[in-house]
C-alpha cells in the first residue's frame, strides 16, 4: 500500500495588524455610560498593587484566604461610598415587605409535615424511656418482693419459734413471753383468729356487737316462761282483766281473728286466671 501523506502547507509569515486592531476595538468599545450601569468594585488599587507583586507567596493559604476576605472588604466599602454619591439607596427600606415565592398553603403543608415528624421523634423517645423505665421498674419489683418474702419467711420462723416456746410454757404451767417476737406483726400472733401477744384472743367490733345484742353465749330458747317464784311475784299494778284482754288481742293479731284495716292479700296466680274466665263468661 502506498501511504498517502498531506502535503505540508508553505510557511507565512505573521500578521500583526496594529491599526486594525485598534480600529476593531474602537467599533466594539462601550459608550461612556454611567457607573451603576456596569458596577465595577477596584476597590484599594495602591493594597491591590502591593498584593500583585513578585514577592507574594501564592502557595501561602493564610495568607490567600486573607487577601480574599480584604479585597470583599475594600470592595464592598468602594461600592457603598459610588452608590451614596450617586444617590441611589442600596439598603431595604424598614417598612419593606418582601413578596414570598410559595404560598400559604404550601408553607402550612411544609409546617405541618415538620410538626409531625418533631412529634414521631418525641413519640420515639417516650416510648424509648417507658421500656427503660418497664426494665428497670420489673428488676426494682423483682427485688422487693424477694426482699418481702425474705422479711415474711424470718416472721414466719420466729413465730414458730414462739409458738413452741408458748405451747411449752402452758403445759409447764409457766409465763409466756413476747422478747422472741418483736419482729412478728401482731396479726400473726395467736393463730388465724388474731390475738394479744400473750394469747388472749382478741374480739372484732362485729363480734362486740354480736354479744351485745344476743348475749354471750348459753341458752337461748324459754327464756321469757314463768317459774314458780315469777308466777307468784306478782307486781302492784297487776290486772287479770287487762291481761286477759292483752291475751285476746295477741291471739287475734296471730290469727285468731281478723285484723282490723289488713291489708287484702293478693290471690294466687290459678285463683285470678279462674277469676278472670268467670268474669268473660258473664
Amino acid at each position: 500500500r502506498l501511504a498517502l501523506t498531506r502535503p505540508a502547507a508553505p510557511a507565512r509569515a505573521p500578521i500583526y495588524n496594529e491599526e486594525g486592531m485598534l480600529d476593531k476595538l474602537a467599533q466594539i468599545a462601550l459608550p461612556e455610560t454611567a457607573w451603576i450601569e456596569m458596577p465595577v468594585c477596584g476597590g484599594d488599587q495602591e493594597k491591590r498593587a502591593l498584593r500583585d507583586d513578585d514577592t507574594f507567596d501564592v502557595d501561602d493559604d493564610l495568607a490567600l484566604e486573607f487577601a480574599f476576605h480584604e479585597e470583599a472588604l475594600e470592595s464592598a466599602n468602594w461600592a457603598e461610598a459610588a452608590l451614596r454619591d450617586a444617590g441611589i439607596p442600596y439598603k431595604r427600606p424598614d417598612d419593606y415587605f418582601a413578596e414570598c415565592m410559595k404560598t400559604d398553603a404550601h408553607m402550612l403543608r411544609v409546617k405541618a409535615r415538620l410538626l409531625r415528624e418533631k412529634q414521631a421523634i418525641e413519640a420515639a423517645e417516650r416510648a424509648r424511656k417507658q421500656r427503660d423505665l418497664r426494665k428497670f421498674g420489673k428488676q426494682a419489683q423483682v427485688q422487693q418482693k424477694q426482699a418481702k418474702d425474705m422479711k415474711r419467711s424470718a416472721q414466719l420462723k420466729a413465730l414458730g419459734k414462739w409458738r413452741k416456746q408458748r405451747n411449752n410454757a402452758l403445759e409447764d404451767g409457766g409465763a409466756v413471753g413476747t422478747h422472741e417476737v418483736r419482729d412478728v406483726p401482731e396479726h400473726l400472733i395467736g393463730g388465724g383468729g388474731g390475738g394479744a401477744a400473750g394469747g388472749a384472743p382478741r374480739k372484732s367490733a362485729k363480734r362486740k356487737a354480736k354479744d351485745m345484742k344476743y348475749g354471750l353465749g348459753g341458752k337461748k330458747r324459754g327464756m321469757n316462761k314463768n317459774t314458780a317464784e315469777s308466777a307468784w311475784a306478782l307486781d302492784d299494778d297487776f290486772s287479770a282483766a287487762r291481761n286477759n284482754r292483752d291475751k285476746r288481742a295477741w291471739a287475734a293479731g296471730r290469727g285468731g281473728g281478723k285484723k282490723k284495716n289488713a291489708a287484702a292479700v293478693r290471690p294466687g296466680k290459678r285463683r285470678r286466671t279462674a277469676m278472670k274466665n268467670r268474669r268473660k263468661g258473664k
